[in-house]
């Protein structure tokens, strides 16, 4: 039986392969689409072959929320080489300085207002963002959250 999170993932490859057909066949097409083609092909085939979503290494599940944010991936964390595994983490910490950049100002006093916020992500970093800003009608707060792990599902 196809879970919700394969037939999505199936539909993601799939537009993924369509959109770099069609971006191959432009005159200025660079030699790595085909490369990245030939890619989600073999990720489509694993899927046709019922071995998707399993480590090439340790043949155990790859985690789900890893593949519905790279859908191409072939080895799960605990197969990762050092090298994978460090440049893993410079991209996480990376990702966590350029959240923490976005936030509003810790010391944002609009019109003689004092604003506290306090911050936590739920790990290195998170899907949430929170932003204070000052217009014409007053401060604004805004808040975004991303929504649960099986929301990739619900979105069109």
């Amino acid at each position: 039986m196809v879970t919700a999170e394969q037939a999505y993932l199936r539909s993601e490859l799939e537009r993924r392969h369509d959109r770099l057909q069609s971006a191959l066949l432009s005159p200025s097409a660079d030699a790595s689409l085909s490369s990245l083609l030939d890619q989600v092909d073999a990720a489509l085939t694993r899927m046709d072959q019922g071995t998707y979503g399993i480590c090439e290494a340790c043949h155990t599940p790859i985690e789900t929320d890893r593949l519905l944010a790279d859908p191409l991936l072939q080895f799960c964390l605990d197969d990762l080489t050092s090298e994978e595994r460090r440049a893993l983490e410079s991209d996480l910490t990376l990702a966590a300085r350029i959240q923490q950049a976005l936030l509003p100002d810790q010391n944002f006093s609009p019109g003689g207002w004092q604003v506290r916020y306090h911050y936590a992500p739920a790990g290195l970093v998170s899907g949430d963002y929170c932003d204070l800003f000052e217009s014409k009608n007053g401060l604004l707060f805004l808040l975004g959250t991303f929504p649960a792990r099986e929301s990739p599902l619900r979105c069109s």
